[in-house]
């Protein structure tokens, strides 16, 4: 699937390939792209990720629609005795996301203890 496009991935693995940390093998290709690794707001690291995806629009379609290319996030918040805040999708980059026919999906993961008075 890195044919489709001419952006440098991160980190890939083709199916049969064997599995990195568990035994048996991958049932799936898979190619990702973390144009900004280091830790920093949802929506300043989805407008680094747009400006990086969108050097090759052409490719991130041929992801979309020949191997089922999507946008994942992955955030971790920590419990603070009530909301856990939330993420925010602005309209530019509704929009960008719409031209380059990319859904996204969230896993939202919360941790740590309740404050106690």
């Amino acid at each position: 699937i890195s044919a489709l496009t001419k952006l440098q991935p991160t980190d890939m693995w083709g199916k049969g390939e064997p599995r990195r940390h568990t035994r048996g093998q991958y049932t799936f290709s898979m190619i990702e792209f973390r144009p900004n690794p280091e830790p920093d707001d949802f929506e300043d690291k989805l407008r680094k990720l747009l400006d990086f995806v969108e050097d090759d629009r052409a490719g991130v379609k041929k992801l979309v629609e020949y191997a089922s290319g999507y946008i994942q996030v992955g955030t971790h918040f920590y419990y603070l005795n009530g909301g856990i805040g939330g993420l925010h999708l602005d309209k530019d980059s509704v929009k960008r996301l719409a031209d380059l026919n990319l859904e996204i999906d969230f896993d939202l993961y919360v941790g740590g203890n309740p404050i106690r008075d």
